[in-house]
């Protein structure tokens, strides 16, 4: 408490150069926490949480806070336990690698990749090839789509809700137990279609494909919800 108020939690978002965050700042803001930018190590002892954002290339990110110091500062904050949030690019940046730029290495906080959407893997023997087939969806996934949220997302709304989209690379998780979130690219969307990983967590580390930040009450209620629980000691679960 202060003044009888109670302190704001201070949520990091991550500056990789790229990118705009001014959205995801005023969401933050309007869930009632403070926003701080962040860009190097030391920034991360002012804040209680972390935002990773979703615009941008991988490769350029991943350059971006490997420069900076931040990849290994960031996996540090996560390994101590307070809560981070990937969106988008963010929550691909969670994970090891992407086919969007081979070579450059994520945070490694889950194992897994990112893949085009559209591309079917063949596998001969030891060799793994990646082609491009009719998807039977657009390509990038843009626009409003159907969130199914299983009972391990902790951060409510379970059952489901409508969530804005933009992007062209999903998430495969190595271990399928981190899915905690799934929406259908086919025609109508609803349960039409491949499912794509939609949402993911464990412990104390999260991250969204879509944009709470652009999709309205359900997204600025997603992000109210993740500055309550990181309030909470600044750890979730």
């Amino acid at each position: 408490m202060r003044n009888g108020e109670p302190v704001k939690e201070r949520i990091g978002i991550v500056l990789y150069g790229v990118g705009n965050v001014t959205s995801v700042a005023r969401a933050v803001e309007k869930a009632g926490a403070v926003p701080v930018l962040v860009e190097r190590p030391e920034d991360l002892t002012s804040v209680g949480s972390l935002i990773l954002p979703g615009v941008g290339a991988f490769g350029e990110a991943s350059l971006r806070m490997e420069e900076s110091g931040m990849k290994d500062a960031v996996v540090k904050f996560a390994e101590s336990g307070a809560s981070v949030l990937g969106i988008c690019l963010g929550m691909q940046l969670l994970f090891d690698s992407s086919e969007e730029s081979p070579g450059s290495r994520g945070l490694g906080l889950m194992k897994g990749g990112s893949f085009l959407l559209g591309a079917d893997e063949l596998r001969f023997g030891a060799c793994d090839i990646r082609i491009r087939g009719k998807a039977g969806f657009k390509v990038p996934h843009t626009g409003w789509n159907e969130v199914r949220f299983k009972s391990t997302w902790p951060l409510g709304g379970t059952g489901g809700g409508k969530y804005y989209f933009t992007h062209s690379y999903h998430v495969v998780p190595r271990d399928a137990r981190v899915t905690a979130a799934t929406t259908f690219l086919g025609p109508g969307g609803e349960g039409a279609g491949p499912a794509i990983v939609s949402a993911v967590a464990e412990g104390n580390v999260l991250g969204v494909q879509f944009h709470p930040e652009k999709s309205a009450e359900e997204g600025l209620g997603l992000v109210r919800r993740f500055a309550e629980m990181a309030a909470e000691g600044g750890k979730l679960g």
